[in-house]
Protein backbone atom coordinates (compact mmCIF):
# COMPACT_ATOMS: atom_id res chain seq x y z
CA UNK A 1 0.00 0.00 0.00
CA UNK A 2 1.36 3.25 -0.91
CA UNK A 3 0.73 6.72 0.84
CA UNK A 4 0.72 10.03 -0.93
CA UNK A 5 2.26 12.42 1.23
CA UNK A 6 0.81 16.15 0.33
CA UNK A 7 1.82 19.42 1.84
CA UNK A 8 -0.84 22.30 1.79
CA UNK A 9 -0.73 25.66 2.13
CA UNK A 10 -3.98 28.21 1.90
CA UNK A 11 -3.37 29.22 -1.40
CA UNK A 12 -6.33 30.45 -3.20
CA UNK A 13 -5.86 28.41 -6.16
CA UNK A 14 -5.63 25.21 -4.49
CA UNK A 15 -8.48 25.62 -2.63
CA UNK A 16 -10.38 26.21 -5.76
CA UNK A 17 -9.12 22.98 -7.12
CA UNK A 18 -10.59 21.01 -4.65
CA UNK A 19 -13.71 20.06 -6.43
CA UNK A 20 -10.80 18.47 -9.04
CA UNK A 21 -10.84 15.37 -6.19
CA UNK A 22 -14.39 14.62 -7.24
CA UNK A 23 -13.74 14.49 -10.70
CA UNK A 24 -10.40 12.42 -10.30
CA UNK A 25 -11.97 9.59 -8.22
CA UNK A 26 -15.26 9.72 -10.86
CA UNK A 27 -12.84 9.75 -13.93
CA UNK A 28 -10.36 6.63 -12.41
CA UNK A 29 -12.64 3.11 -12.98
CA UNK A 30 -10.14 1.50 -9.77
CA UNK A 31 -12.33 3.89 -7.46
CA UNK A 32 -16.15 2.17 -9.41
CA UNK A 33 -14.96 -1.63 -8.83
CA UNK A 34 -16.36 -3.96 -7.31
CA UNK A 35 -14.82 -4.64 -3.70
CA UNK A 36 -13.83 -1.10 -3.66
CA UNK A 37 -15.11 1.39 -1.64
CA UNK A 38 -14.06 4.76 -0.92
CA UNK A 39 -15.46 5.51 2.69
CA UNK A 40 -13.79 8.44 3.87
CA UNK A 41 -11.16 11.36 2.74
CA UNK A 42 -9.71 12.54 5.58
CA UNK A 43 -5.69 14.27 6.53
CA UNK A 44 -3.77 12.15 6.79
CA UNK A 45 -2.19 12.75 11.10
CA UNK A 46 0.76 10.79 11.33
CA UNK A 47 1.16 8.93 15.26
CA UNK A 48 4.82 9.33 15.34
CA UNK A 49 7.09 11.47 13.76
CA UNK A 50 9.56 14.54 14.20
CA UNK A 51 7.24 18.11 13.56
CA UNK A 52 8.39 20.30 10.55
Amino acid sequence: MLILELTFTAAPERLAARPELDRILDADPYYRTPGVEVTRIREWVPVVGAMR
